[in-house]
């Protein structure tokens, strides 16, 4: 290497603030040694998995609450320690298989995710199998290996098709598998009427417990903070307002323990690149805006895929004929995308219902306009700066991530948005 390359500063030598000592207790998969707040509901976790323990079957169980309440966490805890009991017991083999109904929409993708878990290695197609194909691979990993699976459904609500519950429950006791073996299910929802709701036959048939996590208040939130500051910062480098700050402006969005890590973390992100030596509270209010214009991409993150099958094709259309578009144009559109997906398609007043969603979401701008005697039309708006990123989150769903090498049926040229804000 000559001088002239050793005297050239590589551009993460900037070391004149630290903040931070270790970022990875701030991230929403950190699963702290301490859950704080939470006595009761590990309590009640802990009794449903316990027959695991004396050879026998968890009590089926739906969890629910608001988000950032830590049912998540708090699961992953006490599944965590229940692997690490069992590890000395190697008479019970029991794997545990984490959906998100959010991502995992379809009966078909619950059951190919089940697979790959218990066998990474088999051959499973994702689409074109008749359903009974995918649980008779099901049974035969499970008898073949003589393993349990404990199934843990996050956002069950979001269930496509919630017949998949009733044909686990019916799985057992020498039907399909072998006795002992079996499946075991925790269900977390937002809902708070989702256990109400359920179908009265899968509930007789799943015997659920429910169990209900309560929001955080501000104390607890600010002892959470505290918790994860101490392993994330450096010493001293938090203004006196800084935590309680963003456990005011959680306990604002219900409580919401996920809010106030990321205000906190994203504050520190800007305290950092300022090359500040303290975060200070101007910090966290520069975050809070930041994380509101973030939340849009969030809340498209979290929706089911067949409504970011719809976004998609409002985008698309959108880009190609501007406030022209119409609403069979945006259907045609989505029926081709369901086709190179191999999603089923919906129909149209299901997709039109999704559309006014979008709507509400505030995503896109759905107007009706009527014209007397020649009926109505709805015209379609998406801000140019945020389409992109959009699509950019859309393609991140694993069942979509196909269609982001396909071209859409869009000309650059005649590309025209109109501008909501």
């Amino acid at each position: 290497m000559s001088q002239e390359e050793s005297e050239v500063n590589n551009i993460f030598d900037d070391t004149d603030a630290l903040i931070f000592k270790d970022e990875y207790p701030l991230s929403p998969k950190y699963i702290p040694l301490r859950l704080i707040a939470r006595d009761e509901q590990i309590n009640k976790i802990k009794s449903v998995l316990k027959p695991i323990i004396r050879q026998g079957e968890p009590v089926n169980t739906i969890i629910h609450g608001k988000t950032g309440t830590g049912k998540t966490v708090v699961v992953k805890y006490v599944v965590n320690q229940l692997l690490d009991k069992l590890k000395i017991m190697d008479y019970i083999n029991i794997v545990p298989v984490h959906i998100n109904s959010k991502d995992d929409t379809s009966t078909t993708q619950i059951l190919y995710t089940i697979i790959k878990t218990l066998d990474s290695k088999r051959t499973v197609p994702k689409r074109g199998i008749e359903l009974g194909w995918y649980y008779r691979e099901i049974w035969d990993i499970m008898n073949s290996t003589n393993t349990s699976i404990l199934l843990i459904i996050d956002e069950i609500d979001k269930l496509k098709r919630d017949d998949i519950l009733y044909t686990f429950s019916r799985a057992g006791g020498g039907h399909n598998l072998k006795e002992r073996i079996y499946i075991g299910i925790i269900g977390m929802t937002n809902d708070t009427k989702y256990f109400e709701n359920i179908d009265s036959r899968i509930k007789s048939s799943m015997a659920f417990s429910n169990i209900t996590f309560p929001p955080y208040n501000a104390i607890q939130l600010i002892e959470i903070l505290n918790d994860r500051a101490k392993l994330a910062f450096q010493e001293g480098v938090l203004e006196e307002m800084v935590i309680p700050l963003c456990a005011a402006f959680a306990a604002q969005e219900h409580g919401d323990a996920r809010r106030a890590l990321a205000l906190l973390y994203r504050s520190a992100l800007i305290a950092d690149e300022e090359h500040a030596p303290k975060i200070e509270e101007r910090h966290i209010r520069k975050s809070q805006n930041q994380l509101d214009i973030d939340n849009q991409l969030e809340v498209v993150r979290t929706l089911p895929t067949q409504s970011k099958l719809v976004l998609l094709s409002v985008i698309q259309m959108v880009e190609k004929y501007g406030s022209k578009t119409t609403s069979g144009e945006i259907y045609n559109q989505y029926i081709l995308l369901c086709n190179i997906t191999d999603i089923d398609v919906l129909s149209r007043t299901r997709v039109s219902d999704l559309i006014s969603e979008l709507d509400m979401l505030n995503i896109i701008n759905a107007v009706t306009k009527y014209k007397g005697r020649y009926g109505r039309t709805r015209t379609y708006n998406i801000s140019t700066s945020s389409s992109s990123k959009l699509k950019g989150v859309i393609y991140q769903d694993y069942w979509l991530n196909l269609l982001e090498g396909f071209k859409e049926r869009t000309s650059s040229k005649s590309s025209i948005i109109q501008t909501k804000f």
